[in-house]
């Protein structure tokens, strides 16, 4: 079984996953919106995704420099091949709010997204128009309308209650989405009764923010200065990325950690940030093989994040299956007994990572209990069902110290 992603297990406002460019391949990638920062680092090759555009030889642009499209500034003009299903879309009218959404038949997390949007287009009724569109051609987008959407058999015609249209070739995406720095789909626009962009984000975000542009309570100012310092951050973010991308490719991990160190520092009252660093210092150590100083830094981590279950999981599984000379078994017990309390232990990830480090310690017996306790609430998982009987035979045929001939092959990352 796989352990958590990195943004999903930290529980930030980066939980919503979007796929890359519109036009592009369907490549999924973490949507950077609105929210935290992410240091992207391969724990297993000197490999980093570099950020797009970005340069350390710049400085950071002042903040009406920032975006050509922004909040507060007048929304553009719609520029639509074909409205292929829903309400016919004209100019934005005085007095009526708009949510313009940026999608694509290949992107797996705007197909997530679609019957929350068409849920609040039921909401809303005569409020609000919903306007979801794609750059893709008329014969992909309706064979797409024509497909199996749920489980009853509706398509995605007979599910979606919102407008659905094709743009002029990529003449909307280039207004909206390219003037705004927008590459990450699903994102969401939604204009004000003034006809002026409130909010841009993730259509799975937009509940409280559009209740309150409909009711008049919205904060205009406020929200443009906050996404103004948060693309501060962001920059930043970017440059250091581009920075330890170069250190881990030249195989200077510890580089690579001194760089992100110094990125800690500028943010090291921020426990959101502080999070997310943290767990991407460890995975540089780990593919760095410094693993005496991934344990002891693991444990200033663990007593950090103590309430964080998936955390715990994923550090505690690190220690105990994927390093290789220096093994703290018990603090990963620590961090995992933790996860497993939290859970109530009904987690069958974290059941399977604590019965791990119970057989890393020699005790197949006890890791056979935890392991049937994973089977239970996990039971279609061929995996974790395979590593109960290597736990068993273990027990029932004990080869002495040769731990190393015991030690189950699998990772979950």
């Amino acid at each position: 079984m796989k352990k958590l992603s990195l943004s999903a297990c930290l529980g930030l406002s980066l939980i919503f996953v979007g796929c890359s460019d519109q036009s592009a391949a369907p490549v999924t990638d973490a949507d950077p919106g609105l929210g935290t920062p992410d240091i992207a680092v391969s724990d297993t090759q000197p490999e980093v995704v570099p950020a797009a555009e970005a340069k350390p030889d710049q400085p950071a642009p002042d903040q009406g420099q920032l975006r050509k499209l922004t909040v507060g500034d007048k929304a553009p003009a719609l520029s639509l091949a074909a409205v292929v299903q829903g309400a016919p879309v004209g100019d934005f009218e005085q007095g009526n709010v708009y949510v313009v959404e940026f999608w694509a038949t290949w992107c797996g997390p705007c197909l997530q997204s679609m019957p929350h949007i068409s849920a609040l287009q039921d909401q809303y009724s005569e409020k609000v128009q919903f306007i979801g569109i794609t750059d893709e051609d008329a014969p992909t987008v309706d064979a797409f309308m024509n497909r199996q959407a749920t489980e009853a058999g509706q398509n995605w015609s007979e599910m979606l209650t919102y407008t659905i249209a094709r743009d002029q070739g990529t003449e909307t995406g280039a207004a909206w989405m390219q003037a705004a720095g927008r590459s990450g789909i699903p994102c969401a626009f939604i204009v004000g009764s003034t006809g002026n962009v409130e909010w841009i984000g993730h259509p799975m975000e937009i509940d409280e923010p559009l209740n309150q542009v409909v009711n008049g309570t919205w904060d205009t100012t406020a929200y443009r200065e906050e996404m103004l310092e948060e693309e501060k951050v962001r920059l930043a973010f970017d440059s250091a990325n581009t920075e330890i991308g170069a250190a881990v490719e030249a195989g200077d991990f510890a580089g690579a950690v001194k760089i992100l160190d110094r990125l800690m520092n500028n943010y090291q009252d921020d426990a959101r940030l502080r999070t997310s660093l943290q767990m991407s210092r460890l995975r540089l150590l780990k593919g760095g093989q410094m693993e005496q100083e991934y344990n002891s830094y693991a444990a200033v981590v663990i007593d950090e994040n103590f309430d964080n279950p998936n955390l715990l999981n994923e550090v505690a599984w690190t220690i105990a299956a994927e390093l290789q000379e220096y093994r703290d078994l018990d603090l990963a017990l620590k961090a995992a007994r933790q996860a497993a309390e939290l859970t109530k232990e009904e987690d069958p990830s974290i059941l399977d990572t604590t019965a791990r480090i119970f057989f890393e310690q020699g005790r197949p017996d006890v890791a056979v209990a935890w392991q049937e306790k994973a089977v239970a609430y996990a039971p279609q998982d061929a995996e974790i069902a395979a590593t109960l009987q290597q736990y068993q035979e273990a027990v029932s045929s004990p080869q002495g110290d040769d731990s190393e001939q015991k030690r189950p092959k699998r990772n979950k990352n």
